[in-house]
């Protein structure tokens, strides 16, 4: 029997809800003909994924045909045996862990929501479950074992956020499409006034006003230049200009549209106001920019 066992020796905890997750080693598992792991527990939980291969399972006195996309769980204290087909030995992913719940006083910046609830109930109440692998937990694995041995920028924290992910679609497979009953949160009331104001931007090419927006965004005029320099460090008429600008400038190096014209498609009625706001956002004038 082979290991890949590059995450027994890394400790990797990670918050779940209210429940902190302490993964004691995670595995890639090869066996060779007629290998057997005797009957066996864990003080943890251990999760078994068969990507490939055949062979059989008894849990107690219950003998289970494992075949691949098989996900199977044996929680603390479960005892089972595994034995390996001779013409097919199996392959698999194996995740033990441990799942607590800390201390009140230690929770209270935890993300707490019903379906992470339900979740990590779920895992810590499922004494067994046998079953097939619905959810692609199996790729998700197969990528945190990529993270540990490629060891890219940001690896630890990928290797949390598959982990976490391994848990909720692992879940999912126990639930069989239990829908969520949580409420998609709405965004603030100053989030969505700034998505009005960038929308509203993008319109720079039109004759717009700071009236028409601080009606789209239910403000007063002054209400709507405060939100500006909050969300932009700037007037409305500076930003309005600086967006102007950077988009002639950008047709200056890539056509060859007269000025007047470049003005005209970006927003300035007059050519004259155009090249002195150009002047005094880029500290040249646009004939010399082109050049």
């Amino acid at each position: 029997m082979g290991y890949i066992t590059a995450l027994d020796d890394m400790d990797i905890r990670i918050k779940f809800g209210e429940h902190d997750i302490n993964v004691l080693y995670l595995r890639y598992v090869t066996f060779k003909e007629n290998n057997i792991i005797a009957t066996h527990s864990h003080s943890g939980y251990e999760l078994h994924f068969i990507p490939a291969g055949k062979g059989m399972l008894r849990v107690e006195e219950n003998t289970y045909e494992v075949t691949p996309g098989t996900l199977y769980l044996t929680g603390p204290g479960i005892f089972h045996e595994q034995k390996f087909d001779a013409d097919d030995p199996m392959q698999e992913y194996c995740m033990n862990f441990e799942i607590t719940k800390p201390l009140k006083k230690n929770i209270k910046n935890h993300e707490k929501t019903d379906d992470l609830m339900l979740i990590s109930d779920t895992i810590i109440n499922t004494r067994f479950w046998f079953g097939k692998d619905t959810q692609g937990c199996m790729e998700i694995f197969k990528k945190i074992l990529d993270e540990a041995n490629n060891r890219y920028t940001g690896y630890l924290q990928s290797i949390g956020n598959h982990i976490f992910q391994l848990f909720i679609n692992t879940a999912r497979c126990y639930l069989e499409g239990s829908r969520s009953t949580a409420v998609l949160p709405e965004k603030s009331t100053d989030d969505k006034r700034r998505l009005i104001f960038d929308l509203y931007l993008e319109r720079y090419k039109e004759k717009i006003t700071i009236d028409e927006l601080s009606h789209l965004a239910g403000l007063g005029r002054r209400q709507t230049e405060r939100m500006f320099h909050k969300y932009y460090g700037m007037s409305y008429i500076q930003k309005l200009n600086h967006i102007r600008i950077q988009m002639a400038c950008d047709l200056l190096h890539r056509t060859e549209k007269s000025i007047r014209i470049i003005s005209e498609s970006c927003g300035f009625e007059d050519v004259s106001y155009f090249c002195r706001i150009f002047k005094k956002i880029m500290d040249t004038t646009p004939t010399k920019f082109r050049i």
